[in-house]
């Protein structure tokens, strides 16, 4: 029959899954995986935009993390600097960044960082579900398949990326 394929759990981080080494985590992360589909469609935004070069993944937290985080939420200048230094000490050409930052935060870093930055947008090749939950599934898939991976202190959707990464056997 037709029975249920998939469900969406929100908040989960409830259950103290932050930790992508713990046992909690290790324990469930096999039967929490995302849906098929929406990591197909992350897979075909890498092999259509990113193509064959490796590339570094990023996960930048911003709006309410600027008013609670401040010390560890950087700025576009601050970010572009590391992504730079990163993708120079990696030897990659280029780069994928989510992020929740206003459009103003995304353009100066992507004017500032010197190789080329793709965001899961319309502009840059992607094909975006109408449902926010299925976006983040797609981008998490992306980060996932990352040659390398850099993420926001404290965020569980980082948390969810490096455990993802950890089942796939991905480079750290």
């Amino acid at each position: 029959g037709g029975g249920v394929r998939s469900v969406v759990l929100k908040h989960l981080d409830a259950l103290g899954l932050h930790e992508p080494h713990g046992a909690p985590a290790r324990q469930h992360h096999q039967v929490l995986r995302p849906a098929k589909a929406w990591r197909l469609l992350g897979d075909t935004f890498i092999n259509e935009t990113l193509g064959v070069l490796p590339y570094l993944g990023v996960h930048l937290r911003r709006n309410e993390y600027v008013l609670g985080r401040a010390s560890t939420t950087p700025t576009a200048a601050a970010a572009a600097a590391k992504i730079n230094f990163m993708l120079k000490e990696l030897g990659l050409e280029q780069v994928f960044v989510a992020t929740d930052g206003r459009q103003e935060f995304k353009d100066v870093l992507r004017a500032r960082v010197r190789a080329p930055l793709y965001y899961f947008a319309p502009d840059d090749g992607a094909e975006v579900p109408e449902h926010q939950g299925h976006e983040d599934v797609a981008v998490l898939r992306i980060l996932a398949m990352s040659q390398h991976f850099i993420g926001s202190e404290f965020s569980a959707y980082s948390a969810v990326v490096s455990r993802e990464r950890l089942r796939l056997k991905a480079p750290a």
